[in-house]
Formats: C-alpha cells, structure tokens, sequence
C-alpha cells in the first residue's frame, strides 16, 4: 500500500505525473491518495478534517502486516495530513503508523511567514487582477494570523508537525527516510529540510537525501527524473 499525501491545492494533472510514476515502479500496490486544500489549512476545524481522514485510517487499520506500506509526502501540506493520520492511528491502536518506508518531497519546512503566503498563493485564481486582490487579502489575512499566534503564545501547526514526523510514537523509526530538496525552493529552504533530516537521524531513522540545485517546488521530477526515481526504488 502506497500512500500519498499530495501537496497544498495540487493540481490533478500534477499529482497524476507522480502516480504514473509510482505505478511504475510498484505496478500491483494499492494507492490511496490523499488531497489538501487552503480551505483544509485555513477554515476547517480540525475535528471535522479527522472524520475525512477516518477512511484512511481505516484501510491503514484494516491492512494486513504482510503488506507493506510506503508513506510518500509532498510539501508541508502532504506532511500535515500523513502527521494528522498517523496521530488519529495512534489515538485508535496505540501503536506508531506500521510503516516500511518513508519519503519526503520538498518537505517539511519551517512555516515562515513568506514562504507560506507563497504557498497558499499556488490556489488563487490565474486572473492578474482578481489573484493581485487575492494576494493582498491573504498577506493580511496571514500577517493577522501569525499575530494572534504570537500573541497567544500558540504554536504554529507547521512546527507542530516538523516535530510530530519525528515522533517514534508516531512514525516507527524501522521505516527508513528518503528526503527529496531543492537550493532553489522558495516554499521550504533547503536548510529547513536538512535540519529535519539531521533531527531524524538522531532520533533513530535511517535517512537518505537527494539534494538538487535549481529544480523548484515539487518540481525535481522536471529537472532531472531518472535520478529521482532511481532513488526511489533504491530505497525500497
């Protein structure tokens, strides 16, 4: 079983590029894909996002030990939603998510401030002036939000999750790391993902990195595609 946690408002066409891929290489798995919106991140409340994710904990719950799961993470958005599944996983079988492999694409970042209106700016409307006024609310709407935060003392979800994915009660550190990053993403700096690389070394997980120069946000595939998937399947 491949699961696959897609990135904030991916694209259908996008993400198929991947499964395609994926099939590829492991042509009789099950795929369950799960999807991420701004309107998930923004506005709904996190007990009404468990209920969508509840199906998928099911089939994690329901899948017997002999088959093998591959947690495949894209950007902040994928990493929150596997962290929220392997949470709720954990609350229902008190056991870490049973995984056999793990990897990262362009992931997980810090959560500034600027990198993420660039990350909710993917989902606003082509239109130069409607995404231009799109643009203007969101810097407000963010600069608000990372206010009360601040105010509250409360901690961001971003950082949240960095710190849950090296969990061991959560994520079991038999499932070894494949990290994906780019010098050139202006969504999660390199340095971010190397920090969590380094963290989960340290914690116990055996950790791979492929690092690339110039490829953009979940856009190493374009760059250079047979080394990506090479390093996929060198993993498994």
């Amino acid at each position: 079983l491949i699961l696959v946690t897609s990135w904030l408002d991916a694209a259908p066409r996008h993400v198929a590029k991947y499964i395609v891929g994926i099939q590829k290489i492991f042509p009789t798995s099950r795929i369950l894909l799960i999807t991420t919106t701004s309107f998930h991140f923004l506005f709904q409340p996190t007990t009404q996002r468990l209920r969508e994710l509840q199906p998928a904990v099911n089939i994690l719950k329901d899948t017997p030990p002999c088959e093998k799961i591959l947690l495949y993470c894209f950007s902040n958005g994928g990493s929150t939603a596997a962290f929220m599944i392997a949470r709720a996983f954990r609350a229902q079988t008190k056991q870490s998510l049973p995984l056999s492999k793990a990897i990262f694409d362009s992931a997980p970042g810090n959560g500034g401030y600027l990198a993420t209106v660039r990350a909710f700016a993917v989902g606003l409307p082509r239109a130069r002036f409607v995404r231009a006024l799109g643009l203007a609310l969101l810097r407000v709407f963010l600069a608000l939000w990372y206010l009360a935060e601040t105010i509250t003392a409360t901690e961001n979800v971003t950082d949240i999750m960095r710190r849950g994915l090296n969990d061991r009660l959560l994520f079991t550190t038999n499932a070894a790391r494949l990290y994906f990053y780019s010098t050139n993403d202006s969504m999660v700096p390199w340095q971010d993902v190397e920090a969590h690389a380094s963290s989960a070394s340290s914690a116990g997980y055996k950790v791979h990195t492929v690092r690339y120069v110039g490829s953009s946000h979940v856009g190493h595939i374009m760059q250079d595609e047979a080394r990506y998937w090479a390093a996929v399947e060198q993993l498994w």
